[in-house]
């Protein structure tokens, strides 16, 4: 019984971190500080699209990441800020996949299926995939 008021308290916490990490990343966006932080990142070149891609990949800070990419893509190449982010994002995953093991689809998954879930399921199984 324990358990299951346990894993009740739990039971968004991703989605909720997601929400927190918004806000943050929001609140961030206007501090002239994190602006500055931001042209410091720009002047390491490629790693601070690392950097970017690594903090795009957590709930947490999937909005802080997104604004260091997009302040970066204004700053350099585009297309040299997109694959040094996907690298820094490979990096991200693998190191939450290393020590976190996050478990979202568990949280997200009752969600869809209360929406109504299965539309992707019956999506996936047509003759076009």
């Amino acid at each position: 019984m324990a358990t299951k008021r346990h894993h009740r308290h739990r039971r968004y916490k991703n989605l909720a971190l997601l929400a927190i990490g918004l806000l943050v990343a929001w609140g961030l966006s206007g501090q002239p500080w994190f602006h500055d932080f931001l042209k410091l990142i720009a002047q390491l070149d490629g790693v601070g699209a690392i950097i970017g891609g690594m903090l795009f990949v957590s709930t947490f800070t999937v909005a802080t990441g997104a604004v260091i990419l997009f302040d970066l893509a204004a700053l350099q190449s585009p297309l040299e800020v997109a694959i040094l982010g996907g690298v820094g994002a490979v990096i991200g995953d693998l190191l939450i996949f290393r020590f976190v093991k996050d478990d979202l689809m568990d949280e997200v998954m009752p969600i869809y299926k209360d929406l109504g879930g299965g539309h992707l399921n019956k999506v996936l199984h047509t003759r076009y995939f």
